[in-house]
């Protein structure tokens, strides 16, 4: 999985899709453990790549305890690279707004969101997610799941959103995070 993101990466780069910043992370070698051997034709496996923003905010804040929130995603997605559909360019989150049990580390287990792409078409994935804490104090949102509806149904979903070490900070506060933002990395590819 690990060099798949990395593969990406490089796609992403050749196509000038990520920033100086960005390519200076995907730069970073995973753990050797991690790298395993793979062929150029594993692009082919991939139906769409993307990078952005997300944007969660919460009311009441989100804080080291959980506790009921609503929380509402907005986001947009560019640079995307896609084989299958080269049309596809970019995408917006559709705003989806709900309420559930959460704290700074205890996310929504599963949750649906819905992507406008550039064409007009949509795209309606349901995942689970998982939080990791980074050394660098930055934490990883990692959802994976599979689009539901729309364009791609069927495929399956990464969504990886790198939050800064901010994000933390501010659930330990006593108001909690209001808002949270992150660099965002969607990849659909198809079921086998």
């Amino acid at each position: 999985m690990h060099l798949l993101r990395l593969t990406l990466a490089s796609l992403l780069a050749s196509t000038g899709a990520l920033t100086s910043q960005e390519e200076a992370l995907q730069s970073e070698e995973p753990p050797a453990e991690l790298i395993e051997s793979t062929d150029s034709g594993d692009l082919d496996l991939l139906d769409i790549v993307c990078r952005g923003t997300v944007s969660l905010t919460y009311s009441p804040g989100l804080t080291a305890t959980p506790r009921p929130v609503t929380s509402t995603s907005t986001g947009w997605l560019t640079g995307c690279v896609s084989a299958t559909y080269p049309t596809l360019l970019s995408a917006t989150f559709v705003p989806d707004t709900g309420t559930s049990v959460q704290g700074c580390l205890l996310s929504t287990p599963r949750f649906a969101q819905t992507l406008r792409w550039n064409t007009g078409q949509t795209s309606t994935y349901a995942v689970t997610s998982f939080i990791t804490l980074e050394p660098d104090g930055a934490s990883l949102v990692v959802s994976t799941g599979q689009v539901t509806a729309g364009l791609f149904a069927g495929a399956r979903v990464e969504q990886i959103v790198v939050l800064p070490p901010s994000a933390l900070t501010d659930c330990l506060s006593d108001a909690g995070a209001s808002t949270i933002s992150g660099a965002v990395t969607l990849t659909l590819t198809p079921r086998p």
